[in-house]
């Protein structure tokens, strides 16, 4: 089991997320799978964290700014590879991997010379205002990442089913 000592400074910015987690552990078979394949890939890993050491610093900042878990920080991980370029099928784009009426919801500008979704510190400042304003919505950080994801409506929709049931 890790240990921290938060009796001294953090030593780099990985002390700092860790000292800032704030949500609660998910114990499934997925998370597992999902451990694994990342644990079971050390050099993609290698490589996706010296990209994102770009990043990370003002990414973290920001979160412990706002009082939000510093674990928010690795969702870049998942969404892009912290690539700034990462482009889906589904037309999101940029770190953060916003689609398009989302990134205009969020004041991102998105025209033919600028696509914000692409910059780094107006898509963060973005991507965090939008995970406050979905954690406010459902009062869990699981939550507000899986509507990050699959939308708040499609997430509404299945814990009123699940209310139903």
């Amino acid at each position: 089991m890790l240990t921290l000592d938060l009796t001294r400074d953090a030593n780099d910015i990985w002390d700092r997320i860790r000292r800032g987690y704030g949500m609660p552990d998910l114990d499934s078979d997925l998370v597992a799978e999902q451990q694994l394949f990342y644990l079971n890939r050390p050099s993609f890993l290698k490589q996706v964290f010296l990209r994102g050491g770009r990043y990370l610093y003002y990414i973290v900042d920001e979160l412990e700014r706002r009082g939000m878990p510093t674990e928010l920080a690795l969702l870049p991980m998942v969404e892009s590879s912290y690539n700034p370029l990462a482009y889906s099928r589904a037309h999101a784009s940029g770190l953060w991997q916003f689609i398009p009426s989302t990134g205009r919801h969020y004041n991102l500008t998105q025209d033919t010379w600028v696509d914000e979704r692409r910059d780094v510190i107006a898509s963060t400042n973005a991507a965090l205002d939008y995970l406050q304003t979905i954690y406010e919505m459902h009062g869990d950080w699981h939550l507000a990442l899986a509507s990050y994801n699959w939308g708040e409506g499609s997430v509404g929709r299945a814990l009123q089913r699940n209310r139903d049931a």
